[in-house]
Order: C-alpha cells, then structure tokens, then sequence
C-alpha cells in the first residue's frame, strides 16, 4: 500500500526546546494513525509541522512528503491547497456564522475537486437540519462537526484532527470517531491526535505514543493493548 505522507527526521524546536525529536512517520491510503500522548507530549506540534504552521517561531528540520513530492520547504497555503488540511484543537470554525455561511466562506480555496455543500449536507445530515443556525449556538459535538465538515469541503489528501473529543460527551466521542473511521473506510487517509486512548483503541490502524516529544512505542491497537506503558498511563488496569 503506498503511502499519502512521509516524514523522515521531522524534528521541532523553540529556541532550545526540543519539542519533537526525529520522527519518522508513514500513513498509508485509506488509514487512520492516530498519535497519542499527554498534553506536551508533541501530537500538536507534529500535526503542526506537517500542515507547515506553528504558534510560536519553531525551528523544524526533516523531510516532509506529499506522496512523491518533498514539500518541506513548502507554505501553509501551498500544503493546505496540495490537500493536506488541518482541524485544530479550537475547531476554527467562525460562531457569529451560520452553518451554511461557515461552509460557503471554506469553498473559496484553490483546492481542486472540492465537495459541494450537498455532498457535505448527505455525510453529516445534522448540519443541513441546522445550516440556518449560528454555529455559536451549537452545541459541542455538532461544532466538532462542522469544523470536520468545513476541512471536508476541500476534498483533503490528508486529513489531520486534533484532539477531537476534549470536552464532550462519551457517546459524541465514539459517534465522532465512528464518523472518521467510515471516512477512512471509503478511502480518505486521517491523521488524529488523542489523549483518550480508550476511545480511538477500536478505531485506529496504528498507535504512536509520544512522551515529551518521542516515539514511546508503536504498534496495532492489538499489538499495544497489552503493553504495559500504554496501560499504566492511559488505560488502567482491571481490578
């Protein structure tokens, strides 16, 4: 299976910070690797560095790659119009809009084979009931989606999510993820950051985990969900 995107010795720093050791990293079409880790770990400097985007003045070396294509040295736009597309922590997503407006305004990329807003209404039917409603009316999980739904106007190459459960409800969380796993499964190739590892262990192809900034271990949920590093920091023993 070829891969969507490469790293090789991606490396982030601050100043004298290292934020991400050498990372390499594959993501295969049509599958879901999601890094895991606790906050500081570097799954949002990762996610970062490959969209080409960071807070603060970040120093990153290492090869990035597009399918074939070094884009290392390649803008944020350049990166986001090649259809790698990033959906952060903060859902980027505009409250005084509404739904539809919230759509339309993404629609106005370069991105090639972009969805219509039809396509979007059918995936994620619950903005179509509310497309008339200001986003900042919604509720937590129903912001998530919009947000999804906006990078999935693009059409992404490569879709990167951020921590896409912090402060929702269990059952939005697995109704979330069983979305992004039926995306996957129709062929699109996700890249997710989570601290809730209980919840992503039924979706995800692989696991990374991240502990101040490097690869603890890596593996199939099967082949870590023993592991007792994953278990003493995330998943908790049976009693």
């Amino acid at each position: 299976m070829s891969a969507i995107l490469t790293t090789k010795g991606l490396t982030v720093r601050y100043g004298g910070n290292v934020a991400l050791q050498p990372l390499d990293l594959e993501i295969p079409e049509a599958s879901l690797i999601t890094v895991v880790g606790s906050n500081g770990a570097g799954k949002s400097t990762l996610l970062s560095a490959i969209a080409g985007w960071s807070r603060g003045k970040a120093i990153q070396t290492g090869d990035v790659f597009l399918r074939e294509e070094d884009i290392s040295k390649r803008s944020t736009v350049y990166r986001a119009n090649a259809g790698v597309t990033l959906v952060p922590e903060s859902h980027s997503i505009f409250y005084s809009l509404t739904v539809e407006e919230n759509l339309t305004l993404h629609r106005e990329s370069h991105r090639e084979g972009q969805r219509s807003l039809e396509e979007i209404y059918e995936l994620l039917p619950r903005l179509a009931e509310r497309k008339k409603q200001q986003a900042g009316s919604l509720s937590g999980g129903q912001r998530q989606m919009l947000a999804i739904g906006r990078a999935l106007i693009a059409n992404p190459t490569l879709l990167m999510l951020d921590e896409p459960s912090i402060g929702l409800a269990p059952q939005v969380i697995v109704e979330i993820l069983q979305f992004v796993r039926n995306l996957v499964d129709s062929g699109m190739s996700v890249l997710l950051s989570e601290q809730n590892v209980t919840a992503v262990l039924g979706v995800s192809d692989e696991l990374i985990l991240l502990e101040r900034g490097s690869v603890l271990t890596r593996g199939t949920p099967d082949e870590l969900k023993d592991d007792p590093r994953l278990i003493d920091a995330y998943l908790g023993t049976e009693s």
